[in-house]
């Protein structure tokens, strides 16, 4: 399949990314913050666009695969999509390697990203190690997060009195230990993340 992997140049280009990402994944992505907000995405735009990336086919965008190097010196992928009738045609593979690529010749070490419960098979395929996230705000403590973790080393946690963070190293997909957490810490949310290392 003939496909080509651009670089968004401005923000009408960006707009029409964006808007592509909302049409994949509907009205979780017209709430972006933090992080992931447009905002955000238009300043990177203006720091350099090379980790905004996305892909023609036929003229139209049928994939992306937007990334951001964290102040730890690491790059978090996400949005990650690919159109459904695009999917399993080599695009977000060779988004990922690009991004990679990118990645190693920068010296970044590590490459994080979330994913939905469709794409976590494809994302082991290609190399990514599954990793357990839990975020919760107090009254709810990193503490009592690790008790419920017993068996699972921690990969890195946060506590600033507002926002708790706990990131779980666990042997694959571990549904049950995640069900666990969303039953004992209502509000609470979790997710499978994945991470590879670039040599």
């Amino acid at each position: 399949m003939d496909f080509v992997i651009c670089n968004v140049t401005d923000e009408e280009e960006l707009d029409a990314v964006l808007a592509f990402e909302r049409r994949i994944f509907g009205g979780a992505a017209f709430a972006r913050t933090g992080e992931y907000a447009r905002e955000k995405w238009v300043e990177r735009l203006a720091e350099g666009r090379d980790l905004l990336l996305y892909v023609r086919t036929g003229g139209e965008i049928s994939a992306m695969a937007f990334a951001r190097i964290g102040a730890d010196g690491n790059m978090t992928a996400g949005p990650v999509a690919t159109d459904a009738r695009y999917r399993r045609k080599g695009l977000g593979r060779a988004l990922l390697d690009e991004l990679e690529r990118w990645a190693r010749a920068r010296g970044v070490h590590m490459l994080t990203l979330g994913a939905v419960e469709s794409a976590e098979d494809f994302y082991l395929k290609c190399g990514y190690a599954p990793l357990l996230f839990v975020q919760t705000k107090p009254p709810h403590t990193l503490e009592a997060l690790r008790a419920l973790s017993a068996g699972c080393r921690e990969a890195w946690s946060f506590d600033d009195g507002t926002d708790i963070r706990l990131m779980l190293i666990t042997n694959g997909i571990d549904r049950n230990l995640q069900h666990r957490y969303d039953e004992a810490f209502p509000g609470c949310s979790t997710q499978t993340v994945f991470v590879k290392g670039i040599i």
